[in-house]
């Protein structure tokens, strides 16, 4: 029996995790990531992702967020943690939260960093609907979120056939054609022709009908005499 002046030593490290629920602004959260770097992050998914589901906005965000920055430190084991216990479905839902851009944003980071795993744990975060969801980023009316669709689709390994294939397979280049036939700034068509030459040139090589969208863009980019985007087009 504890003697009620005593604590029991197991009982007396204060959970950081539980911390995450209470967290108001950014300094909170960076003393927050320092302490759960520092842990177990399989400890602390339950309450980060119980505010990534919450109807609070504010919740939503910094849950993301703390996420993005830890996964940013811990990838492993903490990607397979993460994907174990559902987090990529409601991150992938927060990234197509439209009204709210700073949220999507740190989502589609969260997620990005997912896909930084092996190509097995790539493809279990895209087959989670985290695939569909970087696609929808560059349907957005704001050039910032489609800038971060082109960026995390940039990042993901599509060295690995199955990846790749995977995303031709939900029309990625009709989706690329689109941002790039509306004239967007000079960084945009590189990120975007960098990403349709990337789709393309792996061996063996992707069907023609997964890729076919893509000629009449490409040709136009290279009427356009830009170094990086003629090294892309060709």
């Amino acid at each position: 029996m504890i003697s009620p002046n005593k604590r029991d030593p197991q009982n007396s490290t204060p959970n950081n995790s539980n911390q995450a629920t209470t967290i108001t602004d950014d300094k909170q959260l960076d003393i927050l990531v320092s302490q759960l770097a520092k842990e177990n992050l399989e400890n602390s998914i339950p309450s980060l992702l119980e505010m990534v589901n919450s109807s609070e906005k504010a919740r939503q965000f910094y849950g993301a967020k703390c996420l993005r920055k830890l996964l940013a430190i811990k990838k492993d084991p903490s990607i397979q943690g993460l994907i174990d216990a559902g987090g990529v479905p409601p991150l992938a839902q927060l990234m197509q939260f439209s009204t709210e851009p700073k949220i999507q944003h740190e989502a589609a980071q969260a997620v990005t960093n997912l896909c930084s795993g092996t190509p097995e744990q790539t493809l279990q975060v895209l087959s989670s609907g985290a695939l569909q969801s970087f696609l929808a980023l560059l349907d957005s009316p704001n050039e910032e979120i489609v800038e971060q669709g082109l960026w995390d689709l940039g990042n993901l390994r599509v060295d690995s056939t199955e990846i790749r294939d995977l995303v031709l397979q939900y029309d990625a280049v009709g989706s690329l054609v689109n941002v790039l036939e509306s004239n967007p700034s000079l960084s945009m068509k590189q990120q975007g022709m960098w990403i349709l030459s990337s789709l393309c040139r792996e061996e063996p090589a992707p069907p023609y009908e997964l890729t076919s969208k893509a000629v009449p863009v490409i040709c136009d980019c290279i009427k356009l005499e830009e170094e990086q985007l003629l090294t892309d087009a060709v």
